[in-house]
């Protein structure tokens, strides 16, 4: 069994020394026998296509990446960055990494031709930190939690919340051992109210947009944001425009797409 990974072996390529002493952790725990790692790039249509990929044995080997063909787009492009993924054998799990590299190698984390890299730890455990003021803050996360009640994801600052809830008033109140929200849902987004300033790390894999469709009723909801980058929000609620009364951040910004106003 492998990964669905295709390559397309081009006239150039990038080699990076995978050795048996790199730390490298799938989902927490050392990498086992039959996992891959592989490296990524963006394709014109914006989908992840692999350039390169190894199959993990224990002992030191090296991945060839390959690159683009002049005009084509079937490979990485000079000087692209590395994304780096896992695939977890065992429950079929595909998830991104980060790598820290070799800084005796010649190259890094970017593509070169007959460039030569080498990594010296990979994990697939991604983590992002929310800073929480006093009071109400409003938030979500673009990671996808390991352990997705939400009294897991929120237990790194349970000695500082009050309480936690939803749009539809479902709550998390930890001094009265109350929890009805259950788990965490991807793309939405929370409200907590805090009793002094805390840091929340989320930990887990993580969340490509695209792979997750929200059910909108009609009336308030409060929407997460899954992109790394920000984007406009005339352009993510495009297919829902018509349908969109008013759209607001935590700062009062404002889509408003009935007067042509956008402060987001």
């Amino acid at each position: 069994t492998e990964p669905d990974w295709v390559v397309e072996v081009t006239s150039t390529n990038h080699i990076i020394l995978i050795p048996d002493t790199a730390n490298i952790t799938v989902n927490d725990l050392p990498i086992d026998s039959g996992d891959y790692v592989g490296v990524f790039y963006l394709n014109q249509d914006e989908e992840y296509q692999c350039a390169g990929k190894m199959l993990w044995t224990g002992v030191t080997n090296t991945m060839t990446v390959f690159g683009a063909e002049p005009n084509e787009d079937n490979g990485m492009a000079m000087g692209e960055v590395f994304t780096w993924m896992t695939w977890k054998a065992s429950i079929n799990e595909v998830r991104m990494a980060l790598a820290d590299y070799d800084l005796t190698m010649p190259n890094t984390d970017t593509y070169e031709v007959d460039g030569i890299s080498g990594i010296i730890a990979l994990s697939n455990t991604m983590t992002q930190d929310i800073v929480l003021t006093q009071g109400w803050n409003l938030i979500s996360t673009n990671i996808i939690p390991d352990y997705p009640d939400i009294s897991d994801v929120l237990f790194p600052i349970v000695d500082d919340l009050y309480l936690a809830k939803d749009e539809l008033g479902y709550v998390y109140w930890p001094a009265y051992d109350l929890n009805n929200i259950g788990n965490h849902i991807s793309g939405k987004a929370y409200k907590l109210k805090m009793n002094i300033e805390a840091n929340l790390q989320v930990r887990g894999a993580t969340a490509n947009p695209l792979d997750f469709q929200l059910l909108l009723p009609e009336g308030w909801s409060y929407l997460g944001y899954l992109r790394n980058q920000p984007a406009n929000a005339a352009d993510i609620f495009l297919s829902i425009d018509e349908d969109i009364l008013l759209i607001k951040n935590v700062d009062g910004n404002v889509y408003w797409p009935e007067y042509n106003v956008n402060t987001m």
